[in-house]
């Protein structure tokens, strides 16, 4: 079993072209062991955005703090805290944050393997 806190982990700029304020801390991946989904906090600050994009990766959100907005295919949805969403692999998605403050989520990805 490995444990630790949020505050020990240093988020990281989100790395697709287009983002704007946005970054992810893994939580749980490779190096704590993970060999079949990765937990991350999304975090956007009040006016960013993770632009529309894609992988074969599927997604597990739920919504922590704040206000925004998911597009996944041809559906876009407010989101609030206590919020749950399932987007399949290779859907196109994308967030926004819609209101003050940061809009954080947890967002599970499960391991591709080669």
């Amino acid at each position: 079993m490995r444990i630790r806190n949020q505050i020990e982990v240093t988020p990281e700029a989100a790395p697709m072209a287009g983002a704007r304020g946005a970054f992810i801390q893994w939580l749980v991946a490779g190096p704590e062991g993970a060999e079949n989904f990765f937990m991350r906090r999304i975090i956007i600050e009040e006016g960013g955005l993770v632009p529309e994009h894609e992988h074969p990766e599927e997604h597990e959100i739920y919504v922590l703090t704040g206000q925004g907005r998911v597009e996944a295919g041809e559906a876009s949805r407010a989101l609030e805290p206590g919020d749950c969403v399932f987007i399949p692999g290779g859907e196109r998605h994308g967030f926004t944050n819609t209101g003050p403050g940061q809009l954080t989520f947890i967002c599970c990805i499960n391991v591709v393997k080669a």
